[in-house]
C-alpha cells in the first residue's frame, strides 16, 4: 500500500513539475467568444448567419454559411486567425450557400449548394491559403451538397432536373461526368419537376455509397446506392428507417467512418457496419446529435439538449467522445450552457472551436446565430 501511495505521489509531482493538466471530465467549460464573424455581412440573425459548417485548415477556422431556400448569397468566406486572434475576410463565392468544407490533399475544400450564376454547371471551391479558386465545372448541378476522394477519383454529389443523374465523377478535377444510377437492372428516371438530390456520400469497409432522396409528386425514397465502378446500383432504403430531428441541423447528415462502421448523425445517433439496417445509440434522452469527428483514433460528439428554462430559452451544449463507437461506450467531456445551438465543431491545437445557429425550423432572428465560440481541452 505504502508503494502505491508513493507511486501515485510521485506522478503527481511529477504532473505538477511538466506543467501538465490533470483532465476530470466530466466539467463544465468556460467559453469564450470570438464574435459573429458575418454580422456585418447579414445584418439580421436569420438562419443565413448560422454556421453550418467550421473547420480548421493552417492554423485558420473558417467558417460557412448562406442560406440555399432563400438565397442569401453570395456567400462571404471568413477565418479566425489563430496567432493574430482576429477575423479574416478571405474573399465572395458565387453561390447561397456553402455547407460543408474539407481538407483533400492539404487543400481546403467548399461545396457551393446554390449558384449565383446559371444552373447547367454547379460550383465547388478550393484554396491553398492563398485566395479561394472557382471550380464552375458540375453538369447539371444546381445544388452540390457533398464531395468526397475515392479511388483517386473526385465525387460530387447534386441536386438535378429529372432526368439526370445526382452524382458527377471526375478523374483530373476538372472534367466532371453525371454517372449512371440503376436499379433493377434499369436506369433511373423521373417525371418533370421531381426533386432527384445526392446529399450524402459514405465509405465503409472500401466501398462508396450515396444517399438518394427523391420526390416525385407524393412519393418520397430515401435509398442508399453503392458505387461498382462504373454506376450507382440500388443497395438499400437504410436512411428511411432512420429517424430525424429535423430542427437538429439541416437537411443533410453528418457522418464518419470509425472502427470498421458507419457513423451517422441526424439529430439521433445511428451505426451501421452493412449500410442496410443500422443501430441506434442514444446517448442521453431528449439530447440531439449534431456533429461528429474522429480525431487521432477517438470519435467525439457534438450535442445539444433544451434546457427548461421558463426565463430563457438556453441549451446545455456538450462534447463526448468514444474509442470503441459501442453503445454505451460515449463518456462526457465537458459542457456547458448557451443561449443559442451548436451546429458545427472543430478540434486544433488543443482548442475546440464551436459554429453556433438554430438551425433550418428558426422561425425569427437570433442574434448568436453565427456566433463562434472556443473551449480549451483542460482544466484550468
Amino acid at each position: 500500500m505504502k508503494r502505491i501511495l508513493a507511486l501515485l505521489s510521485a506522478v503527481l509531482m511529477l504532473a505538477i513539475i511538466c506543467g501538465c493538466n490533470v483532465r476530470d471530465y466530466p466539467y463544465k467549460a468556460r467559453y469564450k467568444k470570438l464574435g459573429v464573424p458575418l454580422a456585418d455581412y447579414y445584418t439580421t440573425g436569420g438562419i443565413h448567419r448560422s454556421v453550418w459548417d467550421i473547420e480548421a485548415y493552417n492554423g485558420n477556422i473558417y467558417v460557412s454559411s448562406g442560406d440555399y431556400d432563400k438565397n442569401k448569397g453570395p456567400v462571404t468566406v471568413k477565418y479566425y486567425d489563430t496567432d493574430k486572434k482576429e477575423w479574416v475576410n478571405d474573399g465572395s463565392l458565387p453561390d447561397e450557400q456553402i455547407e460543408r468544407f474539407y481538407v483533400f490533399e492539404d487543400k481546403l475544400y467548399a461545396a457551393g449548394c446554390d449558384p449565383k450564376d446559371s444552373w447547367q454547371l454547379g460550383n465547388f471551391y478550393l484554396t491553398d491559403g492563398s485566395g479561394w479558386k472557382t471550380e464552375r465545372v458540375l453538369p447539371g448541378g444546381i445544388h452540390n451538397f457533398d464531395l468526397i476522394l475515392f479511388d483517386g477519383k473526385m465525387f460530387a454529389g447534386m441536386g438535378v432536373n429529372a432526368g439526370e443523374f445526382p452524382v458527377a465523377i471526375s478523374s483530373d478535377g476538372k472534367s466532371f461526368s453525371q454517372v449512371p444510377f440503376m436499379k433493377d437492372g434499369a436506369a433511373l428516371s423521373h417525371t418533370a419537376g421531381s426533386i432527384v438530390r445526392v446529399y450524402d456520400f459514405f465509405t465503409l469497409n472500401g466501398e462508396l455509397y450515396a444517399y438518394l432522396f427523391t420526390r416525385e409528386g407524393m412519393t418520397r425514397g430515401y435509398d442508399i446506392y453503392r458505387y461498382n465502378g462504373e454506376c450507382f446500383v440500388y443497395h438499400s432504403d437504410l436512411i428511411s428507417q432512420l429517424e430525424i430531428k429535423r430542427n437538429a441541423y439541416t437537411h443533410i447528415n453528418q457522418k464518419v467512418e470509425f472502427n470498421g462502421k458507419q457513423f451517422i448523425a441526424r439529430g439521433h445517433l445511428y451505426c451501421t457496419s452493412d449500410m442496410k439496417t443500422a443501430e441506434s445509440l442514444e446517448i442521453k434522452p431528449n439530447m440531439e446529435i449534431v456533429d461528429l469527428r474522429v480525431i487521432d483514433g477517438t470519435l467525439y460528439v457534438l450535442c445539444n439538449e433544451k434546457l427548461n428554462n421558463k426565463d430563457k430559452e438556453e441549451f446545455r451544449i456538450s462534447v463526448w467522445y468514444t474509442n470503441s463507437g459501442k453503445k454505451g461506450s460515449f463518456k462526457e467531456m465537458f459542457f456547458f450552457d448557451y443561449e443559442n445551438r451548436a451546429l458545427s465543431f472543430t478540434y486544433d491545437e488543443g482548442i475546440f472551436y464551436f459554429g453556433m445557429g438554430y438551425g433550418i425550423t428558426a422561425t425569427s432572428d437570433y442574434e448568436t446565430n453565427g456566433m463562434v465560440l472556443s473551449v480549451k481541452n483542460k482544466l484550468e
